[in-house]
């Protein structure tokens, strides 16, 4: 089970991902590395802080 993103978490990645229009597999490997950080921070939602 990984990390799910909170509200601020989803404002943030439509920010830097979804409006600048990078690639589907740019998207998956940036909220690949997100998840990847809260895991390794004990953390159950990836945040903004």
């Amino acid at each position: 089970m990984h990390a799910t993103l909170d509200k601020d978490g989803e404002r943030i990645r439509r920010q830097a991902i979804i409006e600048p229009g990078l690639s589907a597999r740019a998207h998956d490997k940036v909220l690949r590395a997100a998840r990847t950080i809260a895991d390794l921070a004990g953390e159950k939602r990836v945040s903004a802080t």
